[in-house]
């Protein structure tokens, strides 16, 4: 194919307005699904090593996703609206319509959320109870909390529902507090290694908070000390035991 026609296979090709937008979407929505990751990796790095202590980025995430859709929406219709704002104008009802149609739940949920990012009932860590369901709330999204019940298990809850239904915050004066405990390291392994392969393993645990902070200090040869904040008051002794078990685990 010589330029010529190249260059009138791509005249064609732009005057297909329809495929033009498709495509803008399409690349729009992976580089937000990117910088979404991008800010939740650098907000779990912020706990991780201890800053935000309160978890008040917890409530700026669901915020920045809402930021990033309006942009990324902006960004694929806008284009369309300076070349036809007729076309633009009928094509953004026909998707409203859709969106209203088919994701009337996704946007209560949405609603929802804004709702409890403007109101902050409750903080990253607190237990609560909505319904028949209570858990200490380990995740705020826009469209659900997520909670970890006293027999570890996850619970998303739409946050739809906490517009409708009263929340209780069951022990908002008695967090938990981290617990320590003295483990063996793999001998043969390097020091840098093993103490990231422990905490992973900390992390993994049904029995940690996963928003909290996990710190290993290596307190003599061989030895470490993991320091983890279970998820209930409760859970100090089972979060103690399995550290201790995980830890026997790697060294086998």
């Amino acid at each position: 194919m010589d330029d010529a026609a190249l260059t009138e296979a791509l005249v064609r090709w732009t005057d297909w307005p329809l495929l033009t937008l498709l495509v803008r979407a399409l690349l729009i929505g992976l580089l937000l699904v990117l910088l979404d990751r991008l800010v939740s990796r650098l907000v779990m790095r912020t706990w991780r090593a201890g800053g935000d202590r309160r978890r008040s980025l917890a409530w700026a995430r669901p915020m920045t996703r809402l930021i990033l859709g309006a942009a990324g929406l902006f960004g694929v219709f806008a284009p369309l609206h300076a070349a036809n704002p007729i076309s633009a104008l009928v094509l953004g009802l026909l998707v409203g319509a859709v969106a209203t149609i088919w994701g009337l739940e996704p946007l209560r949920n949405v609603a929802g959320g804004l709702a409890l990012v403007l109101s902050r009932p409750f903080e990253m860590g607190s237990e609560i109870a909505i319904g028949e369901v209570s858990g200490v709330v380990e995740s705020i999204e826009l469209t659900r909390i997520r909670l970890r019940t006293r027999e570890g298990s996850l619970v998303h809850v739409p946050t739809r529902l906490f517009a409708t239904m009263s929340v209780r915050t069951t022990a908002p004066s008695a967090p938990a507090l981290p617990v320590s405990v003295e483990v063996p390291l793999r001998a043969e392994q390097a020091v840098e290694d093993a103490v990231s392969a422990l905490r992973d393993e900390a992390y993994l645990s049904a029995y940690a908070c996963t928003a909290a902070p996990v710190q290993i200090e290596v307190v003599g040869p061989g030895r470490a000390r993991v320091t983890a904040t279970p998820v209930h008051p409760s859970d100090a002794g089972s979060l103690r035991s399995d550290l201790a078990a995980r830890a026997e685990s790697l060294c086998r």
